[in-house]
């Protein structure tokens, strides 16, 4: 292969796809900052001056909180000069859960000139910056769980390419955007960088799954989605009318299991393809069937085509060296994403309509010119 041929990116996928179980996001990996530059840059220009032209109407000092920064902390890293003005004498808080992504920033922000400017903190949970002034605080927490900060503390949060690993479900992007509203002081800015797809088809296939059981068996039912492992599985009720619901089991390697032998008969006349019915009890099917029209039109054909334009984007600006890295960790996301796992963008209208419900007014929806991503940026309403 030479350097500008695009890889069987659908075989290896099919390769790694049969019953791997799914590892951690690649936002740790070594190769990531590179894929980040090489892929994001207009994204990345596209938030820094989003946020410097918000800031600079804003009342000093500002206090920044960024999600899932990475460990080299894009691409606020690569602006030193604009990050002061963006701050103004306030701080900056870097909030990921990853902890060994947590350890290298200190250091990296460091090496970029960052500790002439900035007092840089590794921090506990607990950030007080009512008082301080022009420090970077690196935290090591969840989105899941909230910020522990104080209401109307805030003056702008980022989270770019870092809502869509935290939650499988539609109703989470308004909670966090809830949680944020919190926060921000009135008039605040939320930027949400997000890929231009939609992965949000697996939740609608749970719900697939749930109605054609419940119509056909007259009977309750409960899915226990257990795909983010490194979260809490997930309980969802439906038609509960007894004391007995069906149980429906996702399983972290995007594997259905129903332990109800009549379940099989039922999916099989709605047209579920690949289906097993074990020991003659336990009724096993991928959530994301390949050998269905609807799961392909409606997941494997995105995903594809996300993937495509990003391999488009960043083989170019890669160097030849990194280029095997590269694929190996598209193939990886790939692999994911069309098992219903792991990736979970949700469309821009989507986390536009949430963001609206959660009290924010959409001031800009840009979508970038190089690259499947959209810069959307909110205000908080008071």
């Amino acid at each position: 292969m030479n350097g500008d041929e695009l890889p069987d990116l659908e075989g290896v996928c099919k390769d790694k796809a049969s019953s791997e179980e799914s590892k951690p996001d690649i936002a740790c990996k070594s190769i990531y900052p590179a894929l980040a530059r090489a892929v994001m840059f207009d994204l990345h220009e596209n938030e820094m001056e989003m946020l410097e032209r918000s800031l600079s109407g804003m009342n000093s000092p500002r206090n920044v909180v960024v999600v899932g920064p990475g460990s080299e902390v894009l691409p606020f890293s690569e602006n030193l000069e604009t990050v002061v003005r963006m701050l103004n004498g306030g701080n900056m808080i870097l909030m990921d859960y990853n902890a060994a992504i947590c350890d290298k920033m200190p250091d990296y922000l460091r090496e970029k000139g960052f500790g002439e400017a900035f007092s840089i903190v590794r921090a506990t949970d607990d950030v007080d910056v009512s008082e301080a002034r022009n420090t970077i605080f690196v935290v090591n927490r969840d989105i899941r769980e909230g910020y522990n900060l104080p209401e109307n503390s805030i003056s702008a949060i980022d989270m770019t390419v870092a809502v869509h690993h935290a939650t499988q479900y539609e109703v989470d992007i308004v909670n966090f955007g809830s949680e944020a509203h919190r926060v921000l002081q009135p008039g605040g800015i939320l930027h949400i960088g997000e890929g231009d797809v939609d992965m949000k088809y697996s939740e609608r296939k749970t719900l697939k799954i749930a109605e054609d059981l419940t119509n056909a068996l007259d009977r309750g039912l409960m899915i226990q989605d257990e795909r983010c492992q490194d979260a809490p599985s997930r309980g969802r009720y439906f038609n509960i009318g007894n004391e007995n619901p069906l149980c429906v089991f996702v399983s972290p390697t995007g594997m259905v299991s129903i332990p109800y032998a009549p379940a099989y008969d039922v999916l099989q006349r709605a047209g579920y393809k690949q289906i097993a019915l074990l020991d003659g009890r336990n009724v096993v099917l991928p959530l994301i069937d390949h050998a269905m029209e609807e799961d392909f039109q409606g997941m494997i054909v995105p995903v594809r085509e996300y993937y495509r334009r990003i391999a488009e984007t960043g083989l170019p600006r890669l160097d030849k060296d990194k280029h095997e890295a590269f694929w190996k960790a598209l193939a990886k996301e790939q692999s994911d994403a069309e098992r219903g796992l792991v990736e979970y963008y949700s469309p821009p209208a989507m986390v536009c309509n949430s963001l609206r419900k959660a009290g924010f007014s959409i001031e800009e929806a840009r979508y970038t010119k190089h690259g499947p991503f959209v810069n959307i940026l909110a205000r908080a309403r008071k």
